[in-house]
C-alpha cells in the first residue's frame, strides 16, 4: 500500500473493487509504461458491525486483483456513504442523492486526494464517470474538478454500465444536451428493465437480495425521468464535450481483467453469475459498434467549464 514518487497513471476509486471492475485492460496497458496507482476513496463500511463482509476481507480482495495487474493500492479510509448518517442510510437513498448538496463534502475528499499526492508526479488521473448515479462515484466524479492542470481521463462505471442505456443517459446529462425525446426516453427506460430482470440479481439470488436492489432500479429509473424533466425548462448551458476513447481488448486483456474481477469474491456473485455470465454481459455492453469487439470505454473532456 506505498506510494512511490513517481506514476504513469493514478486511477480514483469510489470503493474496493470499482476500477477492478472497470479498468483492468487499461491498468495493464498503463503499466507496460510505467507504474500505477489506484486510490480507493470511500473504504469504511458499516460490515464489521453488521458481521457482514468484513473491511480486511474486501482490502484482502483489492491486493488479490492489485498482484494480478501489478499496481499499488492507497486507502483514503472515508467513510461510505451508507454510514454517513441519515441523508444515504439505505440503498435507495443512496442512489437518489442530490449531488448539489455535497460541496463540502467534495472539497474535503479532493483536498485528501491532493494530499496523498503531494509528492508525486504522474501523467495521468482516471476518475469515474458517475454512471449509475451512485452518490460515492458522483463525488469521486466531481473530484476531477480541482486536477484542471492534470491530464483526466474518466472510466465508465462497472457493473452500473452494463444496465442497457445507463452510459447514455449518464452522458446526456453530463454534456447538458437537447432532452431525449419520450420515445428515447421510454425506449431507453424499457431496455434498462430488461436489461435488470436478465441479471442474477433478480433471477438467481435470493429474495433478501432482490429486495435490497430493487430500491436502486427504482430510483434509476426516477433520476432518468426527473433528469429528463428537467431538461426541458430553460438553464445555464454547461459547454462540456466527452471525446469517446476505446480500448480493444485481446484475448489477454480479456483474460486478466477477468480474473481481477473474480478477486472481488464478496462483490463478483451479486453482479455475475460466472465468468461466462460477466462475458456475456461484456459482449453485449459492446455489440452497439459495428465492429462487435470487446472493449473498455474512456472519455476526454475536450472542454472544462
Amino acid at each position: 500500500m506505498s506510494s512511490k514518487s513517481k506514476y504513469q497513471a493514478v486511477y480514483i476509486s469510489p470503493h474496493l473493487d470499482d476500477v477492478g471492475f472497470s479498468c483492468s485492460a487499461s491498468i495493464i496497458e498503463e503499466r507496460k509504461k510505467g507504474e500505477v496507482l489506484v486510490i480507493t476513496l470511500f473504504n469504511k463500511t458499516l460490515s464489521v458491525n453488521n458481521n457482514l463482509i468484513s473491511d480486511q476481507q474486501r482490502i484482502e480482495e483489492e491486493l488479490c486483483a492489485a498482484k494480478i495487474l501489478n499496481y499499488d493500492i492507497m486507502l483514503l479510509d472515508e467513510a461510505d456513504a451508507l454510514i454517513r448518517g441519515k441523508k444515504h442510510n439505505s440503498i435507495g437513498k443512496v442512489f437518489k442523492s442530490d449531488i448539489e448538496n455535497e460541496s463540502d463534502h467534495i472539497e474535503h475528499i479532493a483536498r485528501q486526494i491532493k494530499e496523498k499526492l503531494k509528492n508525486t508526479e504522474f501523467n495521468k488521473i482516471y476518475f469515474p464517470l458517475g454512471i449509475g448515479w451512485h452518490i460515492d462515484h458522483l463525488i469521486a466524479y466531481e473530484c476531477h474538478k480541482f486536477f484542471k492542470d492534470k491530464n483526466i481521463l474518466f472510466y465508465e462505471d462497472n457493473p452500473y454500465c452494463l444496465l442497457d442505456g445507463a452510459s447514455e443517459m449518464r452522458l446526456h446529462q453530463l454534456q447538458n444536451k437537447m432532452p431525449l425525446s419520450k420515445k428515447d426516453l421510454e425506449n431507453s427506460i424499457k431496455r434498462i428493465i430488461l436489461s435488470y430482470h436478465k441479471t442474477n440479481m433478480i433471477n438467481s439470488y435470493s429474495l433478501p437480495l432482490r429486495i435490497l436492489f430493487k430500491p436502486f432500479i427504482n430510483s434509476y429509473l426516477r433520476g432518468m425521468i426527473n433528469f429528463h424533466l428537467d431538461s426541458l425548462s430553460p438553464k445555464k448551458f454547461i459547454n462540456l464535450k466527452f471525446i469517446e476513447k476505446l480500448l480493444y481488448l485481446d484475448q489477454g486483456l480479456l483474460n486478466k481483467k477477468i480474473q481481477a474481477s473474480e478477486c472481488y469474491k464478496s462483490q463478483f456473485p451479486i453482479f455475475f453469475e460466472s465468468r461466462s455470465d460477466l462475458l456475456e454481459k461484456l459482449k453485449i455492453y459492446c455489440q452497439s459498434k459495428p465492429e462487435k469487439e470487446l472493449y473498455e470505454r474512456y472519455h476526454i473532456l475536450e472542454s472544462l467549464e
